[in-house]
């Protein structure tokens, strides 16, 4: 097979190309941007999130208490099984969204029954929590008269007394 001949703009691009390196490393600045692809995936791009410690920590087995870091979508490469590793995650997420939405929603039904029944609990308490207090009320009441008439009853004792000493006073003095 004949090897097939570039154009001499191809050349001159490449001397362009090497040219804009050479200036760049002369500044200090990193030269080129190294692919991390072809991890997996099948492809070279440095945008596709399949990095060397994926496919690392991949190889190794999980050590107990040693959780594996979630993997990056593969972002920006679009070979086929990036994709296909994308459609999967969005459906995974869909069906995680849906239960999700379905839980709250039984949740949300759940509480508004245990309301009802929360409800009656609390009229039976606000109920009986009357009747403590009327009865306090009525014990306080009986009391208060208890101790007046008491008062009365020493009042008049003390009356009886003095009327006594009086009497006495006035026997003696005739």
């Amino acid at each position: 097979m004949r090897k097939q001949r570039k154009c001499s703009a191809f050349g001159k691009r490449r001397e362009e190309e090497e040219e804009k390196r050479r200036i760049r490393r002369e500044r200090g600045e990193k030269g080129e941007r190294i692919a991390r692809g072809g991890y997996g995936c099948g492809c070279s791009s440095s945008s596709c999130g399949r990095g060397r410690k994926w496919e690392r920590k991949r190889g190794k087995k999980k050590r107990k208490g040693e959780e594996e870091k979630k993997k990056k979508g593969r972002r920006g490469c679009n070979c086929g099984s990036c994709y296909w590793e994308r459609r999967g995650k969005e459906k995974r997420n869909k069906r995680r969204r849906e239960r999700r939405e379905r839980e709250e929603g039984a949740a949300a039904m759940a509480a508004v029954a245990g309301k009802e029944e929360g409800g009656k609990q609390e009229e039976k308490r606000r109920r009986r929590e009357k009747r403590r207090r009327k009865k306090r009320e009525k014990a306080a009441a009986r009391a208060a008269a208890g101790r007046e008439e008491q008062r009365n009853r020493r009042g008049k004792v003390e009356e009886e007394k003095m009327r006594r000493l009086l009497l006495g006073k006035e026997r003696k003095e005739k």
